[in-house]
């Protein structure tokens, strides 16, 4: 949507988008809890950035990609990789202790 444009140009974008995706979380939490879904955080990257990245917002990258020397998992690998981030952090959040039984300090 935007072209090549420069980092600098591209970080209040981000920032933006950011702010997008955070409103319509806390919004989605407004009405109950939030899903812990790759669907869920497919939709959550597709209002923050699909708007920037149209052909890219809401979805796995379906291409290789190299971040200096690191070199992130093949893309085929993405989707079954999230879904397990996905279930493992259900089972650490399900043994948080509850905000009601914090301690106070």
């Amino acid at each position: 949507m935007f072209g090549i444009i420069p980092r600098s140009q591209l970080i209040p974008l981000e920032i933006e988008g950011i702010k997008r995706a955070w409103d319509f979380i806390v919004k989605k939490k407004s009405h109950g809890r939030i899903p812990f879904t790759t669907a869920f955080l497919k939709k959550v990257h597709k209002i923050g950035f699909g708007w920037i990245f149209p052909e890219f917002g809401g979805k796995f990258r379906a291409i290789e990609v190299r971040v200096s020397k690191h070199v992130p998992p093949k893309s085929y690998l993405v989707p079954q990789l999230m879904e397990g981030l996905m279930r493992d952090l259900k089972v650490r959040f399900h043994h948080l202790p509850k905000i009601d039984s914090a301690p106070s300090y």
